[in-house]
């Protein structure tokens, strides 16, 4: 009777040895999955930032260059163009004049001999 009782306890071990063993595992799975993913969150936080300090510039160079003073510094740098009381004027497009048609030329087919339509068929070009 004992060795039978003996027998189970052994039984139960083994068990919870192989059910450990399998819980270890999975455990080790989840924590490579999660140092991967934590990696690659951080990558992707350090490009938002860089994108983010790049919007930044893009749009500081943009609020300059649609200003007045990006005109008259363009204007008076070496060009010379127009001098300090004169009133700079831009030249808008009519929103609705209509562009210039353009036409692509149609081709013209070549005559091709029956055989070489086989030819390209089986053999390509």
């Amino acid at each position: 009777m004992q060795s039978i009782l003996r027998h189970k306890k052994q039984i139960v071990v083994v068990v919870l040895l192989v059910l450990s063993f399998f819980l270890l595992m999975d455990l080790n799975t989840r924590l490579s999955v999660l140092f991967r993913l934590s990696h690659t969150s951080d990558e992707m936080n350090t490009n938002i930032y860089d994108l983010e300090s790049t919007k930044q510039v893009l749009l500081t160079q943009i609020a300059f260059a649609t200003s007045d003073a990006a005109v008259q510094q363009f204007a008076n740098s070496d060009r010379k163009w127009y001098k300090e009381n004169d009133v700079p004027v831009f030249p808008v497009q009519d929103p609705n004049a209509t562009p210039p048609a353009f036409v692509q030329p149609t081709p013209t087919p070549m005559a091709v001999d029956h055989w070489e339509k086989w030819w390209a068929l089986f053999f390509g070009q």
